[in-house]
């Protein structure tokens, strides 16, 4: 058997399960199945419809544009209703739960973990087919007998941040057909192909904020005046902690004369701290509730991303059982408690966690 150089797996009329959106991504993906001729079924998540905007990839008019896809292909389309357990489990349990703590979660993480590298995977074996397609720009590297989820060519557009959680037992079922390409090279396969369906745009980061964060934190958990705190005298009012993220400069409404940031949330006095710089600027981080797809032990020179927009910086980070302590060479911006930091070793995506503490 032949291996497949674009998709760095064995390349046999395999059958394939394609998780589609009906957005430019996951259409061009399934275009590119096509043309290797491979056996392939599409599915979406039907995750969210309260008040849901066009730019969700999970919403009814998602699946309504998936579906024309599929259809246009010819091409079989199944929908997965998972809208109770993702308002449970993402929504409610890793979006709401973890700002009322006064964290800043990464819900699209979880919702990988559990929904789209979790539910659409059982789906995959269910139907009796062999790999899971999606449109994330990423790529699959096997080592040793081992499989890794490798960076996408195009850097700029690379997702694997965001798959740092999911189970390493996946990731050998796994096909990213867009990984070797750029988004400007799939705009122009989306544009020849017409994928630009009547109301597209390009779906945003979280599918179920239509608005912003603090009117749909607001509606969950009220409005709770409270006092910013510069030098621990109070210089201003917020109408809720939950508002806030470590880092935050904009939106403070406080003049002090100089930059500021946040830089401490404390939600039992529902109280916000902010300072200058020097203050957000931390060099260790401690990360729990690891999920490495090898095993790794004792002291490691890795590079970590602390967040999606952050270039990943050098670092030694000592693994325990259940956790990671992280010195970064450099002090970093704003490392934040409840977010993801995701360890590679040169582009290759190790597993990440959830930071913990700063220090």
């Amino acid at each position: 058997m032949q291996k497949s150089k674009k998709f760095g797996i064995i390349e046999i009329k395999m059958k394939i399960l394609l998780a589609i959106s009906g957005g430019i991504d996951s259409s061009t993906a399934l275009f590119l199945l096509k043309k290797e001729n491979f056996k392939i079924q599409g599915i979406t998540l039907y995750l969210w419809n309260k008040d849901s905007h066009k730019r969700s990839c999970c919403s009814l008019e998602a699946v309504q544009r998936a579906r024309r896809i599929c259809y246009r292909y010819g091409i079989k389309h199944f929908i997965i209703d998972a809208r109770k357990e993702f308002e449970d489990r993402i929504v409610n349990k890793n979006f709401v739960e973890m700002y009322k703590r006064g964290l800043t979660p990464n819900p699209c993480a979880f919702c990988n973990k559990f929904f789209k590298f979790g539910i659409l995977i059982e789906e995959m074996k269910k139907r009796n087919l062999e790999f899971l397609a999606t449109g994330h720009y990423a790529r699959i590297y096997k080592e040793n007998g081992k499989f890794f989820i490798r960076k996408a060519k195009d850097k700029e557009k690379d997702q694997s941040y965001f798959l740092s959680m999911i189970k390493k037992e996946v990731i050998k079922y796994l096909m990213f057909p867009l990984g070797d390409k750029t988004k400007k090279e799939i705009v122009e396969i989306a544009k020849k192909e017409n994928f630009f369906l009547p109301g597209y745009e390009e779906s945003q980061d979280l599918c179920f904020i239509k608005t912003n964060y603090s009117e749909f934190l607001k509606e969950r958990l009220g409005e709770r005046k409270g006092s910013i705190f510069f030098n621990d005298e109070p210089v201003g009012e917020h109408k809720g902690y939950y508002n806030f993220t470590i880092g935050q400069r904009k939106g403070l409404n406080v003049a002090l004369g100089e930059k500021v940031y946040v830089y401490k949330i404390d939600p039992l006095k529902n109280s916000v701290y902010v300072g200058n710089k020097r203050k957000v600027m931390k060099k260790r981080i401690k990360v729990i509730d690891l999920n490495l797809f090898t095993e790794i032990k004792g002291e490691k020179f890795l590079k970590v991303k602390i967040r999606n927009l952050h270039r990943e910086a050098p670092a030694k980070v000592k693994f325990f059982d259940d956790f990671a302590e992280v010195e970064f060479m450099e002090e970093q911006f704003a490392p934040t408690p409840g977010q993801i930091a995701a360890f590679y070793d040169d582009d290759i995506l190790l597993g990440g966690g959830v930071i913990y503490e700063t220090g």
